[in-house]
């Protein structure tokens, strides 16, 4: 009788290769490894009253040197909790101005148990933060230049754009924070205006991550109006700033101005409100590149968002011509 033993012997070879592998694991983790660690930085704000003025490291690297087993059992916790392993940095009590802080491998915290040590710092071993007041400032709410918005069509801002409130508060270095005054508008919720939404929200953008801006978002009120247009014939022309002896004459010399702009404005515009001048100067710039075809200024009500005349430009005829 013939007995298979080619089963038996096959367990017996992956049993054996097993307990090999898991036998060079043991081994090999037993020895003591360097490995790079990038080890976050915990920071003890300054006394009450002060606050940093520069942004320290968020991090250092350092070579931690211990057993593999160790090593993998403190790399694989730290990706559940970054936490445990830090570097503690107190600032209270110093004063106001700069100062070199030094890390020391002995002040970098590991978990107890993990039989680790931080043998030398790679990074950020040393490096500089300032301290300075903590102080609040009021600042303006500037409107000179918002951030691009639009209006339906058929409608026009009318009027001036007003903020609520016109000012905020920043909190901040002193010395960083004295500098400013008023704080720029960066961007508008919605950024499209309807007749029935006048009022949309603005925020801002802190120059800095040590600045903090309260009471923001503001409501910015951006008047709207229908937009009109108007037109006032034979509107006389005129020469404006011409020495006395000039015997030349406007060709035509009267025109049809055309305003458009918000209703309000636009509905109480009266012709007295209205000139149309041509310059001297202007005519004299012409003339030097020989052309006396010249577009007329006009002077409009405030408010006005476009004028224009009909015809668009004027002839100046000379004696001579």
């Amino acid at each position: 009788m013939k007995v298979n033993l080619r089963g038996t012997n096959t367990g017996a070879k992956v049993f054996s290769a097993l307990f090999a592998l898991v036998l060079w694991f043991h081994v090999a983790t037993e020895q003591e490894y360097l490995d790079r660690v990038e080890i976050p930085v915990t920071i003890v704000e300054p006394s009450s009253g002060y606050m940093l003025s520069s942004i320290p490291p968020v991090s250092i690297q350092a070579y931690v040197a211990g057993t593999g087993k160790s090593l993998l059992a403190f790399l694989a916790r730290r990706l559940f909790d970054s936490e445990k392993s830090y570097v503690l940095v107190s600032l209270a009590g110093l004063p106001k101005g700069r100062h070199r802080i030094t890390i020391d491998p002995s002040t970098v915290m590991i978990p107890r148990g993990e039989n680790l040590q931080v043998r030398s710092i790679l990074s950020n071993a040393s490096f500089t933060v300032e301290i300075d007041r903590k102080v609040r400032q009021t600042v303006k709410v500037s409107l000179d230049s918002l951030p691009p918005f639009h209006v339906e069509d058929g409608l026009v801002v009318a009027g001036g754009i007003t903020s609520d409130p016109a000012y905020i508060i920043i909190e901040g270095p002193e010395e960083l924070l004295s500098p400013i005054t008023s704080m720029q508008v960066s961007s508008l919720i919605p950024s499209k205006l309807t007749a029935a939404d006048t009022v949309v929200q603005g925020f801002f953008t802190s120059p800095s991550p040590l600045l903090s801006i309260e009471g923001q978002p503001v409501n910015i009120n951006i008047p709207v109006e229908p937009l009109r247009m108007k037109e006032f014939p034979g509107v006389k022309v005129t020469l404006a700033d011409f020495p006395r002896r000039f015997r030349g004459t406007v060709s035509p010399d009267t025109v049809t101005v055309i305003i458009e702009g918000p209703e309000s404005v636009i509905e109480h515009s009266q012709p007295r409100q209205i000139a149309v001048l041509v310059n001297y100067q202007m005519f004299q710039q012409q003339l030097a590149n020989g052309d006396t075809l010249i577009t007329p200024a006009i002077q409009h009500p405030k408010g006005v968002t476009s004028a224009g005349t009909i015809p668009y430009t004027l002839r100046i005829q000379q004696p001579d011509q």
